[in-house]
């Protein structure tokens, strides 16, 4: 989805800094004619996903989790305008941070996110973030079996019984295993 020019620039260290116009632009134009982004109206600019994930392979590793933190934190905190644009922002965000391997921002964003959707009924919306966040923890991350245990819940609201009922048993394993692991831990 597009995103002001201006995000292009934007540097966590210095959020308020002024954006020099005439070297973005410049940016811009060079990159827009090589089709790596388009140009939309109101002065946004959206960068493809093909262009994003075949970047990945020509930048080093830690680079690009630099790059993908920084975008995360920018949609993070971009200001709202309006509600739908936030869920875009926030998952998106959420997505970013889990590729930069920053989880803890992207649990973060996340339950947030899922605490807001959960209440409008938006099951399979909420379901989806739910698996798509639990299968990219590790698997020694604290929260990844609360995320596969809240995919279980919409797997079973949504009418999925049988793959709630898989997913339900590979969370008690998890769970058993966490509690013998740290038996003092009474969130296990």
């Amino acid at each position: 989805f597009p995103v002001p020019a201006s995000a292009l620039a934007h540097n966590p260290a210095k959020p308020n800094a002024p954006v020099e116009e005439a070297p973005l632009l410049a940016s811009l134009d060079r990159l827009s004619a090589a089709s790596l982004l388009t140009r939309v109206e109101g002065g946004g600019v959206f960068v493809h996903r093909w262009t994003a994930e075949s970047l990945r392979d020509r930048i080093p590793p830690d680079e690009y989790r630099r790059c993908c933190i920084r975008a995360a934190e920018y949609l993070r905190n971009r200001p709202v305008t309006e509600r739908r644009q936030w869920v875009m922002d926030l998952t998106e965000s959420t997505r970013l941070f889990l590729a930069g391997k920053d989880f803890e921002s992207a649990t973060a964003a996340a339950w947030h996110l899922l605490s807001f959707l959960r209440p409008y009924a938006q099951t399979t919306i909420w379901t989806e973030l739910a698996s798509e966040v639990g299968s990219a923890l590790p698997a020694d991350h604290p929260d990844k079996f609360r995320f596969m245990g809240t995919e279980a819940d919409g797997l079973l609201t949504l009418g999925f019984t049988a793959q709630a009922l898989d997913r339900y048993r590979e969370v008690t394993a998890m769970a058993e295993r966490l509690a013998q692991q740290e038996p003092g831990r009474a969130d296990y």
